[in-house]
C-alpha cells in the first residue's frame, strides 16, 4: 500500500485583512461531501516552483489577488500532515506565509476543476470567531498562528 501514498509539498497563505481576519475556504473531501471544513489559501508546489512562487500562484488562482514573492512574510510555520483525500493518502509538508491586504475583493474564477467540485464558499474569520466555533478548520493551531502575527 505504500505505493499509493502521495508525498507532496504545499505552500499556504494566511491572507489577513485590515480587520485582522483571515480568509478561509470551506470545502470537503469529494467522497464525503457532507463533512465540511475550513482551510487557508494555498496548495501544492509544482515542479520548478519554490515555496514562495507556489504561494503567489495559489493565491492568484484562488482569490484573484496578485502578489510578489517579496510581499509574503515568512515562512512563519511549517508542518507535515498525513490525511486522506478522494480515496488517496497524502503526506504533505506545508509551509505557511502571511500576506496583509486592505479592502480585498475575492475572485474565485481561477479555481480549477477540483476546487470547483470541493470548495463551496469563503469567509473572513477573526481569532475570536475561530476560538468559539464548533466547525473544523486547518491548521488546527490557526488561532495561535494568527496571534503570533
Amino acid at each position: 500500500m505504500e505505493a499509493s501514498i502521495r508525498h507532496r509539498r504545499a505552500a499556504r497563505v494566511l491572507l489577513i485583512d485590515e480587520h485582522n481576519r483571515v480568509l478561509l475556504f470551506r470545502g470537503c473531501d469529494p467522497r464525503q461531501p457532507e463533512d465540511k471544513y475550513w482551510f487557508t489559501v494555498g496548495g501544492g508546489v509544482e515542479t520548478g516552483e519554490n515555496d514562495r512562487e507556489a504561494a503567489c500562484r495559489e493565491l492568484y488562482e484562488e482569490t484573484g489577488i496578485r502578489s510578489g514573492t517579496k510581499d509574503l512574510v515568512g515562512p512563519i510555520y511549517e508542518t507535515e500532515d498525513d490525511f486522506m483525500f478522494a480515496g488517496r493518502r497524502y503526506i504533505q509538508r506545508q509551509v505557511f506565509f502571511v500576506l496583509r491586504v486592505i479592502d480585498a475583493t475575492i475572485d474565485t474564477s481561477g479555481f480549477g476543476e477540483s476546487e470547483r467540485a470541493t470548495m463551496d464558499r469563503y469567509e473572513w474569520w477573526s481569532s475570536g470567531r475561530l476560538r468559539t466555533t464548533r466547525q473544523r478548520f486547518f491548521p488546527v493551531n490557526l488561532v495561535e498562528l494568527l496571534d503570533g502575527v
